[in-house]
C-alpha cells in the first residue's frame, strides 16, 4: 500500500505535448508542501537502468551517489511521479522525498514542475528538454547539478541532501561561494582572510586540455581565473603588468628581442609591443584556449598586439621545450607563468632545468640579458614561494644578485612580487637615486604608454617592507 501524502487539491491532466501533468484546483501559496513520497524501494545504481526499461517506467529519483528510490509495483506509482521537469520550476525537492512550492501556484493554468537536476547525478541519465522556460538548458543530464547556473538557481535549499553536499564541495573546490542568492569568487591565497569578488555574470567557464579557464564579470569589470586562482583583472591590470613588463623595459637599454612565457592573457605582450625599440617578440603559452578566450572576452588585455607583425605566438610546446630548442638569445625574458603551487598547468616548469634554460636564453652578445619572473604573493605571512623562486634564480644568475620587487594589487587583495636578474652588471639594482631614475624614464619612449609606473613608483617597487626583507635576507 502506498503511504505517500498528496495535497488534496492536486489533479492530473493530459497535456498534448508531453502526456500527463500535475495541476491544482485551488490557489496554493509559496512554501506549501504538496507531497511526500513513500513506499517503493531503495536500489543500487547498478539496477537503475533495468527499472527504467521495466513496465513501471522511469518513476525513480536518486537519493545518494549510488542509490535510487524506485517503485516496487504499480501501487507505488502515484500523482507525484507525474510531476514533469522544468529548468525554471515552481516546485522543489525538500529533503529526500518531500516536494514544496517555490512560488504561488494559480489554479488550472500553472503546471507543477521540478528540476530533475536537483536530484539526479547518474552518468547515464539524460533526455532532451522542451520545457520552454526562458532559461531552458535544451537537455537534461546527470551532470547538470555541476553547472554554475543550476547551482545559483537552486542553491542553497533545493537540492537533495546528498547533492547539496556535492554542490558545496564543488563550489569550495572552484573557490566559489553563494551568499544571499549572489555568486562570489573567493580568493584564498592569503591565509589571513578570504577575499570575495562578486560575480555579476559568468562569461566563461571552460575546462581546457591544461586547466580550468573562468572569466567572471565583476562590478570592477572582467576577472580572469585559472584553476581557481585569480590571474588578472581589468580593474587594475596596469599595476601588475607595468610592474612586471614595464620595469623590464625601463631597465634594459636596448631590448630588441623579448620573450614572454605564460602570459596568455596578452596584457604583457600588449605593453611590450608599445615599445618602439623592440623588433621581435615571442609569446609562448601552451594553452591556446586562454589566448582565444581572453581575446574574445577581455580585448582590453590584447589591444592590437595579436596583429602586430613583430609578434610570434607559440602554443604547440610548453615554455621549457621552447627554451631548450631556442638558439637565439633574448634581451628580455618575462616569465608570467601561473605559480608553481597553483594547479598543474605550469608546476612542472619550475625545476632546475627551467632556470638553467632561462639563463642560457638570456646570454646575449652584449652581455646584458634580463629576466623578470612573477614570483607570487610576498607578505610577512606568505613569502616562501617568492623566496624559493629567488633562491633558484640566484643559483643561475650570479653576475648581479637577483632583486625583489613588491607591489599591491587590489584584485588580489594583497602584495604581489617579481624577481629580476641580469646576466651582467650593466645596471645596478642597489641604486635608488631618484634623479638617476628620472633621467632613465626620460630616455624611454615606453613611459608615454604607462599609467601606473613612474620614476617614484619604480623606486618604491624595490623597497621591501623591513620585516619581509629580513625574512628574504637569507639568500
Amino acid at each position: 500500500m502506498n503511504d505517500s501524502y498528496i495535497h488534496p487539491a492536486l489533479v492530473e491532466r493530459l497535456i498534448s505535448t508531453k502526456g500527463v501533468g500535475v495541476f491544482t484546483k485551488i490557489f496554493i501559496p509559496k512554501g506549501t508542501i504538496i507531497g511526500i513520497a513513500a513506499g517503493g524501494k531503495i536500489i543500487p545504481g547498478t539496477q537503475i537502468e533495468t527499472v527504467w526499461k521495466s513496465s513501471l517506467g522511469d518513476h525513480t529519483h536518486q537519493v545518494e551517489d549510488n542509490f535510487h528510490w524506485a517503485p516496487l509495483n504499480p501501487e507505488d506509482v502515484n500523482l507525484l511521479d507525474n510531476l514533469n521537469h522544468s529548468c525554471d520550476p515552481n516546485v522543489a525537492i525538500s529533503g529526500d522525498m518531500s516536494f514544496v512550492t517555490l512560488r504561488d501556484i494559480q489554479p488550472e493554468n500553472d503546471e507543477l514542475c521540478w528540476d530533475y537536476a536537483t536530484t539526479e547525478s547518474q552518468p547515464s541519465y539524460g533526455f532532451p528538454c522542451s520545457c520552454s522556460a526562458q532559461i531552458c538548458r535544451g537537455k537534461v543530464t546527470g551532470d547538470d547539478w555541476m553547472r554554475l547556473d543550476v547551482q545559483l538557481h537552486h542553491y542553497p535549499d533545493h537540492f537533495s541532501p546528498y547533492l547539496q553536499r556535492k554542490v558545496r564541495r564543488s563550489l569550495e573546490e572552484q573557490h566559489l561561494a553563494i551568499e544571499n542568492g549572489e555568486l562570489f569568487f573567493v580568493d584564498t591565497c592569503d591565509p589571513r582572510h578570504r577575499f570575495y569578488h562578486k560575480i555579476e555574470k559568468v562569461l566563461i567557464d571552460y575546462q581546457s586540455q591544461h586547466q580550468r579557464i573562468q572569466i567572471f564579470q565583476t562590478p570592477y569589470r572582467p576577472l580572469l581565473v585559472l584553476d581557481g586562482f585569480p590571474q588578472l583583472g581589468v580593474r587594475d591590470h596596469d599595476i601588475y603588468t607595468e610592474a612586471i613588463a614595464g620595469v623590464s623595459l625601463i631597465i634594459h637599454p636596448n631590448p630588441r628581442r623579448v620573450l614572454i612565457v605564460g602570459g596568455g592573457d596578452g596584457d604583457a605582450l600588449r605593453l611590450v609591443t608599445l615599445d618602439p625599440r623592440v623588433k621581435e617578440i615571442y609569446l609562448v603559452d601552451i594553452d591556446k584556449d586562454v589566448i582565444q578566450l581572453t581575446q574574445e572576452h577581455i580585448p582590453e588585455f590584447w589591444g592590437e598586439a595579436a596583429h602586430d607583425s613583430r609578434v610570434t605566438i607559440v602554443t604547440s610546446v610548453d615554455a621549457l621545450e621552447f627554451l631548450r630548442n631556442n638558439d637565439k638569445p633574448f634581451d628580455i625574458i618575462i616569465s608570467d607563468l601561473t605559480d608553481f603551487d597553483e594547479g598543474t598547468a605550469s608546476s612542472h616548469l619550475f625545476g632546475d632545468e627551467f632556470f638553467k634554460e632561462l639563463r642560457r636564453n638570456c646570454e646575449t652578445e652584449d652581455g646584458f640579458g634580463l629576466l623578470m619572473i612573477q614570483a607570487g604573493e610576498c607578505t610577512q605571512e606568505v613569502y616562501t614561494g617568492h623566496q624559493e623562486i629567488k633562491r633558484r634564480v640566484s643559483q643561475h644568475f650570479t653576475c648581479a644578485s637577483p632583486r625583489s620587487i613588491v607591489f599591491y594589487v587590489p584584485s588580489f587583495g594583497t602584495n604581489w612580487s617579481g624577481v629580476i636578474a641580469t646576466t651582467g652588471n650593466s645596471w645596478s639594482f642597489r641604486k635608488y637615486d631618484l634623479q638617476q631614475i628620472l633621467a632613465l624614464f626620460e630616455e624611454r619612449k615606453i613611459r608615454e604608454s604607462l599609467t601606473y609606473l613612474d620614476a617614484l613608483t619604480f623606486c618604491k617597487l624595490f623597497m621591501l617592507d623591513p620585516a619581509v626583507h629580513k625574512k628574504l635576507a637569507t639568500l
